[in-house]
């Protein structure tokens, strides 16, 4: 059994007596707070296993629950009684969430589940007015180790999760939108890229950001494009085992492995790593059970960062990439996760 507590973690209870008697509940190492969790048998796929629903998120120091945590269903699946797990991967997020209540039940939390005969699993979730949904996915999808985003593949760029890609959310923050590649030499293209302008933004928790979902991974390998469009530039990367709002204060202790794009690197010659109106290709891999991540620009062997590890309070499956310009603007075309 799950316990939801209001502390940062879930907690466990174990039953050898079908339910007459319990455990002591004790922590888990998955993220959550004031939030229930859901627990489902899997039976009917090729091999058994355990589906975990649960919002994989945690409130900051000063902040309202709900506003933190309660916005994004994760799931997970375990195939070894639960040792293991994999996914870590946003099903459902609240369409609303870029809404303030003072008052009332609102969020995504409250998951329940049921698997069917095919194998897939219908799940219903939502607290509040038009926030309620009933949704239906495969658990396989949860152990898959890729995932490729181009933007001009996201068929629309909001906030609203779908599968096509758009893995994004940038609500609460000011300068993130969707445009047409500036850079690109033809007149006559579609691609698309991210805009993050914060030339007009005197606000930090307005800072231009997107946070983004990919498959659970301790041993992972994460690339993104982008071309930093002012001389005055400056941007951070934050990856992350849960879910942070885009426009909530993450300190650099609370992710798994953090940098300062144009600051954090220079090259053999002093030089910074980044270069503006230059398109570069950043690449990070990681490993968890090690305690390091290594970052290379553009390849090169002579621009490159050994990040250690900063957080090891939750399960540790890093799951969030997370980009904000705080000085200048940039473009964002493309991130590329894979297992190592």
């Amino acid at each position: 059994m799950l316990v939801r507590t209001n502390e940062p973690v879930l907690y466990e209870s174990y039953s050898f007596d079908y339910g007459a008697t319990w455990s002591m509940p004790s922590p888990t190492r998955f993220a959550s707070f004031s939030s229930p969790a859901h627990l489902i048998r899997l039976r009917a796929g090729d091999k058994p296993g355990i589906l975990v629903l649960w919002t994989n998120g945690f409130t900051y120091k000063g902040v309202d629950a709900y506003d933190e945590a309660r916005q994004v269903i994760h799931g997970a699946v375990s195939y070894d009684e639960g040792s293991t797990w994999q996914g870590f991967r946003e099903l459902y997020r609240d369409p609303h969430m870029d809404e303030y209540y003072l008052h009332g039940d609102h969020g995504a939390a409250y998951p329940d589940g049921k698997e069917m005969a095919n194998g897939n699993v219908v799940v219903s979730t939502g607290q509040g007015a038009l926030r309620q949904t009933v949704f239906v996915f495969n658990p396989s999808w949860l152990t898959e180790t890729e995932q490729y985003t181009t933007i001009d593949s996201i068929a629309v760029f909001n906030d609203t999760l779908n599968y096509d890609g758009n893995y994004f959310t940038s609500y609460g923050v000011d300068g993130v939108e969707r445009i047409l590649d500036p850079t690109h030499s033809s007149c006559n293209h579609n691609l698309s890229v991210i805009r993050f302008d914060a030339r007009r933004v005197d606000n930090s928790l307005r800072y231009p950001t997107v946070v983004y979902n990919f498959p659970g991974l301790k041993r992972g390998r994460l690339a993104f494009t982008f071309y930093p469009a002012s001389k005055v530039f400056s941007a951070s990367v934050k990856i992350m085992d849960f879910f942070s709002p885009p426009n909530a204060f993450v300190v650099d202790e609370l992710a798994s492995f953090a940098f300062d794009v144009f600051s954090g690197c220079k090259s053999s010659e002093e030089e910074p790593c980044v270069s503006a109106q230059e398109w570069h290709i950043v690449e990070l891999d990681w490993d968890v059970d090690v305690g390091r991540c290594n970052v290379t620009f553009d390849g090169l062997a002579d621009r490159r960062l050994v990040l250690p590890i900063l957080s090891r309070s939750f399960e540790m499956q890093p799951s969030y990439f997370r980009l904000q310009v705080s000085a200048g603007f940039m473009y964002l075309r493309a991130v590329d996760v894979s297992m190592l």
